[in-house]
């Protein structure tokens, strides 16, 4: 909107190209150049600007508040590119950890050691409800208890808790 402005403002002066618009602005060419691509100037240069083409306080003011309108278009898209930009370095430096961590304790992976009946146990066990896991345990620890299972007594039925 301001770079719309501006060069409409600059064209209605008799100011045609690049090169004129610059010189008739005190400015150098290739920043004349960015601006007219849409980089914003500060406003005390705006100001500057302004009283070098002898605008008027209306046109002045006009230029600022579409500045200002452009820049509170921009900021939710910067924002929101910051945030996106930061959970997929998050996500890329915990996938990295992940891969490390399993790399240096392959014993800790829960189907690292598991026979092939153990994990179609567990994958069975993890699709029951709560309260049936609750009464698979109860009955395996009931059956813990048995004399054939007694070799040692206080063994991992107590780690089971």
């Amino acid at each position: 909107m301001f770079t719309i402005l501006f060069d409409k403002e600059l064209e209605r002066r008799g100011y045609k190209t690049v090169q004129q618009k610059a010189d008739a602005c005190g400015i150098e060419y290739e920043v004349m150049r960015q601006m007219l691509k849409g980089k914003h100037p500060s406003d005390e240069r705006i100001a500057e600007i302004g009283a070098r083409l002898k605008l008027g306080q209306q046109i002045i003011a006009e230029l600022l508040l579409a500045k200002a309108k452009d820049r509170a278009k921009e900021e939710p898209a910067k924002q929101a590119w910051g945030y996106l930009s930061q959970l997929f370095e998050d996500a890329a430096s915990l996938k990295l950890s992940q891969e490390k961590f399993k790399n240096a304790y392959p014993a800790l992976r829960p189907d690292s050691n598991l026979t092939d009946d153990e994990k179609t146990l567990v994958t069975l066990y993890r699709q029951l409800c709560s309260d049936d896991k609750a009464e698979i345990r109860g009955e395996i620890r009931g059956m813990l208890k048995a004399e054939k299972y007694r070799d040692d007594p206080g063994d991992d039925l107590e780690k089971l808790g």
